[in-house]
């Protein structure tokens, strides 16, 4: 079995490798924060989430779980699963230098066949104009051919005990057939959500920006704010605000049910 590396050990890295892990997963979770490496280490969590805790727990039961703080340690994984932060600045503008820093992190260590798929919540383009670009520049590689690169993006919403990272729908996109079916697959092995294969790398992201039968809301809302998210639809559908095109209907189906909260 392949192994995998999870960068990043916050609310949406840390339940993922401990998903890995349980799954059968050798996995190493790199964290640039010595701290957390230490409580993970000692078998603890630093997340106050029922949820996640029990995960991190049966993941430690396994032996399959291995927090570092050292890249070197990466280098003989295949799969690649950044879970980076993306925040804003002073502009209100996202902030991809966790982002860049991750990539660069992992390039050193790519390999022939290997596949990185980026977790981290960003804008559309982001994989094919900042990501690809660094990982083919820094390792002299090509995507699609030498590696695979592929965008899954997180859907995670701390504190929900129903929809957790084991079991809600997620979905792929890659630049290449090959990546997508890659990734697809790997999701697929650790899931007890549906994976949309939906190919195209920009498609991926349709998913934070959901239309409804009714109107549209967002996924990237908590569940259960659902007068918020009934606000942000309100406005969306008074402002004509259309995004998924022709193919929204299908992604729709296939994302989960939030549209039965309204």
């Amino acid at each position: 079995m392949k192994k995998v590396s999870v960068i990043g050990l916050g609310y949406v890295g840390l339940p993922l490798a401990a998903l890995c892990a349980q799954k059968g997963y050798e996995t190493i979770g790199l964290e640039s924060n010595p701290r957390v490496v230490e409580i993970l280490a000692g078998g603890k969590c630093h997340i106050k989430d029922e949820v996640v805790e029990e995960m991190l727990a049966g993941a430690n039961a396994t032996g399959n779980f291995h927090a570092t703080g050292n890249a070197a340690d990466i280098a003989a994984c295949q799969i690649h699963l950044v879970c980076v932060p993306t925040p804003v600045d002073d502009n209100h503008d996202p902030d991809l230098t966790p982002l860049i820093g991750a990539l660069n992190t992992i390039a050193p260590h790519l390999k022939q066949g290997d596949l990185v798929v980026v977790e981290s919540t960003v804008f559309p383009g982001t994989c094919e104009q900042i990501a690809l670009p660094i990982l083919e520049q820094e390792t002299g590689m090509q995507a699609g051919i030498d590696f695979e690169l592929a965008h899954c993006p997180e859907r995670v919403n701390p504190g929900d005990t129903f929809w957790t990272t084991s079991n809600i729908p997620r979905v792929v996109g890659a630049t290449s057939d090959k990546g997508v079916t890659a990734a697809a697959e790997f999701y697929a092995s650790i899931l007890g959500g549906e994976v949309l294969d939906v190919r195209d790398i920009r498609s991926s992201l349709r998913p934070k920006f959901v239309a409804t039968a009714d109107g549209y809301t967002t996924t990237s809302i908590p569940m259960g704010s659902v007068t918020k998210m009934r606000s942000i639809r309100d406005a969306l559908r008074r402002s004509g605000f259309c995004m998924a095109g022709a193919t929204r209907a299908l992604v729709w189906k296939n994302i989960g049910k939030v549209g039965q909260f309204f």
